[in-house]
C-alpha cells in the first residue's frame, strides 16, 4: 500500500530531528575550538540568551517528532460550573520519543471469555491486565485524561447505560440511570465533561454530563440521528456522525453545541465513527469504497485533503489514534457486522472482528487479536500518556 500522510509525517519528523541534533553538535564543536584557541580562563559561562536558544531548539526537536501532548486536568471544579465552553486544557502531559519507552496501552472489548469484557493490551498485542469480568457485558471504554477512571457501557441495569470505574474495577458508578439507551462515552480533554449518545428524548442526540452524571445538556437537539462524539484535542469542538442532510456525514460543532457544520461535504455509508489525531490537524473516519468494502480514511482538519488508510476486501472502522500519534487501532470485520444499532441487544455469539494496529512509523498493519472483537461497541480506547512530575 502506498505510504500514507501519517507515515510521511513520521519520516519527515525524524529527518527534522536529525538535522536539529546535527546543528547542536556543530555548535558544541565550534565552542570547544574557541576555548582551545583563547584559553580556558577566557571561556565564560553560557549567557541567559544562549540557554534560551538551546531550550528553544530542544522544544523545536520535540515538536518535530509530531508527538501529541494530551491535555491534563488541573485545578478544582467550581461549586457552580458553567456549561462547556471548549476552552483548551492545560498542556502538561509528557511527550515521549517515538523510538523509546514502553508501548502505549489500549482497552478493547472482547468476546473470548464468553461474554463482553474489557482487556488491556499494548500496541504489540501483549495482554497487560484484565478488569473484573462482567457477565452482563462491558463495551465502548473511554479513559479519563488522567487515567484514573474508565467510562464504559453496560447492560447490567437492563438497558445500555454509561458507568465508570477505577482501572482495577473498583469504584463502580452508574452515571446515566435511565430506562433509555446511552452509548459512546467520550471524555473531554480537560476531564470536566463526558459526551455521549442518548435516545432519552425519543431521538438520538449528543449529550454531555459531568463525570459524576450531573448537569446534563443536549448539545444537538436535532430530529436527525446524531451519534459518536469525538472531542478535539483542545476541547473546543466535537466531531460527530449525523444524517441530518439525508445521508450520514461527518459534522463538527462547538463544545456548547453551537455552529454545527458539515466538514467533508460528502455522503458516507455509515460506520463513520470519527476520531481526532492527537495533534488536532487530522481526523479519521470510515466510508464505503468503490469495491463495496468499508475502509478508514485520514482527512485534514478542514476536510480538504483525504487519503485512504486501509484497503482490500474488509470492513474497517471504529478507529482510535494513540496519544503519541504513532499508532491507529481499528477493528476489521470480514463481513458487515450485524446488530450494531445503538438500541439493539448485543449478541456475543456473532462472528467477531479483528483488532488491528497501524504503525505510522513503519507503515504496517498488524492483527493483535483473532476475531474476538464484538460486533456491538468494539471501538478501543488508548490509555492516556503519563503526566510529567511536578
Amino acid at each position: 500500500m502506498p505510504a500514507t500522510l501519517a507515515a510521511a509525517q513520521w519520516h519527515l519528523a525524524r529527518l527534522c530531528c536529525l538535522c536539529c541534533a546535527l546543528s547542536l553538535v556543530m555548535a558544541h564543536v565550534a565552542l570547544a575550538q574557541q576555548a582551545s584557541d583563547t584559553g580556558a580562563n577566557d571561556v565564560a559561562a553560557p549567557s541567559s540568551n544562549t540557554a534560551a536558544t538551546t531550550a528553544g531548539e530542544a522544544s523545536a526537536i520535540s515538536a518535530a517528532t509530531g508527538n501529541a501532548t494530551s491535555a491534563a486536568q488541573t485545578g478544582t471544579t467550581p461549586a457552580t460550573p458553567a456549561p462547556p465552553t471548549g476552552q483548551p486544557a492545560p498542556d502538561s502531559a509528557s511527550t515521549p520519543s517515538p523510538d523509546a519507552g514502553p508501548l502505549p496501552q489500549l482497552l478493547a472489548a472482547t468476546t473470548r471469555f464468553g461474554s463482553f469484557d474489557l482487556v488491556l493490551l499494548d500496541a504489540a498485542g501483549a495482554e497487560q491486565a484484565l478488569p473484573p469480568l462482567d457477565p452482563l457485558g462491558m463495551f465502548e471504554p473511554a479513559w479519563s485524561p488522567d487515567g484514573s477512571r474508565i467510562a464504559f457501557v453496560s447492560y447490567r441495569s437492563g438497558t445500555s447505560q454509561i458507568w465508570s470505574m477505577r482501572p482495577d474495577g473498583t469504584g463502580l458508578v452508574n452515571l446515566t440511570r435511565t430506562t433509555s439507551y446511552e452509548r459512546n462515552p467520550a471524555w473531554s480533554p480537560d476531564g470536566n465533561w463526558i459526551a455521549f449518545t442518548s435516545n432519552r428524548t425519543g431521538n438520538w442526540d449528543i449529550w454531555v454530563m459531568r463525570p459524576d452524571g450531573t448537569q446534563l445538556q443536549n448539545l444537538t437537539n436535532h430530529p436527525a440521528y446524531d451519534a459518536d462524539p469525538a472531542w478535539s484535542p483542545d476541547g473546543r469542538t466535537l466531531l460527530f456522525a449525523s444524517n441530518r442532510s439525508g445521508a450520514f456525514r461527518v459534522w463538527q460543532m462547538q463544545a456548547d453545541g453551537s455552529q454545527p457544520r458539515d466538514v467533508l461535504g460528502r455522503d458516507l455509508a455509515g460506520y463513520v465513527y470519527p476520531a481526532w489525531a492527537p495533534h488536532g490537524k487530522q481526523f479519521l473516519f470510515a466510508n464505503r469504497t468503490g469495491q463495496g468494502s468499508i475502509h478508514l480514511f485520514v482527512a485534514s482538519e478542514n476536510g480538504a485533503s483525504i487519503e485512504q488508510l486501509t484497503e482490500q476486501g474488509h470492513i474497517c472502522s471504529w478507529a482510535a489514534w494513540s496519544p503519541d500519534g504513532r499508532y491507529i487501532a481499528y477493528v476489521r470485520f470480514d463481513e458487515p457486522p450485524p446488530n450494531t444499532e445503538p438500541g439493539s441487544m448485543p449478541d456475543s455469539t456473532l462472528p467477531g472482528g479483528t483488532l488491528m494496529i497501524y504503525d505510522a512509523l513503519e507503515n504496517t498493519h498488524t492483527a493483535v487479536s483473532t476475531a474476538d472483537m464484538p460486533a456491538w461497541g468494539p471501538r478501543p480506547a488508548w490509555k492516556p500518556l503519563p503526566r510529567q512530575a511536578g
